[in-house]
C-alpha cells in the first residue's frame, strides 16, 4: 500500500475486485543521519543518528467489482535515536505495536483500451499501538513512541494509464492526511497536515515483471503545541527519487521492492533529515 502507520510510503495503491482478497507484507528499513537548517547541511548534530525496521501487514477485500476494503497495522522492531549529551553518548530505543489504517476504495473509472483506472480512497488511522514508552523512567520523544498517538484521517486520488500493446504507462497519486489534537494529561500536540503528490512512469517488459520510477513530492506543516503556538523547528518540503519493482510468480504470488533517496530538502528550523529508506515485500492474491 502507499501508506502505512507513521511512515509514508510511495508503492502504488492497492486494490480488489469482488470476493478477492490481497494479503501484503512488507519489512522496511530507514535511516536518518543529516541536519539541515532550511536547504543546507549544517554541522550542529546533537542526535548522531535515527533509524527504524517496520514490518508492516495489510489486507484488502474486494466488497464489489469496484469497491474494496483496505486495513493495514505494523510493528516497529525497533526505534532508535543515538543521541550525545553533556559529552557522552546515549542511545534511546524504543519498539511495539503503531497505529491501525482503514480505507475504503472505489474505482469511478476503468477501461481496456487504453488501459486506465481512476481510484479514490479516503480512511482512519486510529492510534492502537504503544504511545507511553519510557527509557530510565523518563517517557521518550513523540517522535520514537511507536505509534502517533492521534486519530488521522486522510484521502487520496490516483490515476494510471497505459496505451492497448504498449509497455510503458503513467500514473499518478496525490495523498492529504489531517490529524486530530493529541490531549494527553500535560501534552497538547497536533501534527501538522501532510501532503504527498508522485507522478511516475512505469515500464512493463513482460507481463510478470514491472519497473516503475516515481518522483514524490512531500509536504508538512508545522506542527502546534498548546494555545496553537507552532513548534519551530517542524514542517518541511522534500522531493524523493522512488525506484520501485515487481514481479509476479506462480500466478498469485509477488515480490515488491522499493527505495526512497531524497535529493531536495528544504526544512524549517533545524531538523535531523532522512538518507535513504529501503522496503521489501510479500503480497498473496486469493480469490474466494
Amino acid at each position: 500500500s502507499y501508506s502505512v502507520t507513521g511512515v509514508q510510503t510511495c508503492a502504488l495503491p492497492i486494490w480488489s475486485s469482488k470476493n478477492e482478497l490481497l494479503v501484503f507484507t512488507s519489512l522496511r528499513h530507514s535511516i536518518s543521519r543529516r541536519y539541515y537548517k532550511g536547504g543546507s547541511p549544517i554541522s550542529n548534530q546533537p542526535i548522531k543518528r535515527s533509524f527504524y525496521n517496520y514490518q508492516n501487514f495489510s489486507i484488502t477485500y474486494g466488497l464489489l467489482n469496484r469497491l474494496s476494503v483496505h486495513s493495514e497495522i505494523g510493528y516497529f522492531y525497533n526505534k532508535v535515536q543515538d543521541v550525545e549529551i553533556a559529552g557522552d553518548d546515549i542511545q534511546i530505543r524504543s519498539h511495539g505495536l503503531g497505529d491501525l489504517a482503514v480505507n475504503l476504495r472505489y474505482i469511478p473509472i476503468k477501461t481496456v483500451s487504453p488501459t486506465s483506472l481512476l481510484l479514490i480512497s479516503g480512511g482512519i488511522k486510529i492510534p492502537i499501538g504503544e504511545f507511553n514508552e519510557e527509557m530510565s523512567g523518563v517517557t521518550i520523544p513523540i517522535s520514537l513512541q511507536p505509534s502517533s498517538g492521534a486519530i488521522k484521517y486522510n484521502a487520496s486520488v490516483f490515476y494510471s494509464i497505459k496505451p492497448s500493446g504498449a509497455k510503458l504507462g503513467w500514473n499518478s497519486l496525490a495523498m492529504f492526511e489531517t490529524s486530530k489534537t493529541i490531549e494527553k494529561g500535560y501534552l497538547v500536540y497536533t501534527y501538522g497536515n501532510y501532503f504527498q503528490y508522485a507522478l511516475a512512469c512505469a515500464w512493463l517488459p513482460v507481463r510478470e515483471l514491472s519497473f516503475t520510477l516515481n518522483v514524490k513530492f512531500e509536504w508538512r506543516d508545522r506542527d502546534k503545541r498548546e494555545n496553537n503556538i507552532k513548534v519551530v523547528s517542524t514542517g518541511s518540503h522534500i522531493i524523493y527519487l522512488n525506484p520501485q519493482f515487481t514481479y509476479v510468480f506462480a500466478g498469485e504470488w509477488s515480490i515488491l521492492a522499493m527505495a526512497d533517496f531524497p535529493f531536495y530538502k528544504h526544512v524549517n528550523g533545524e531538523q535531523l533529515t532522512n538518507m535513504y529508506s529501503f522496503q521489501i515485500g510479500l503480497r498473496k492474491n486469493i480469490v474466494f
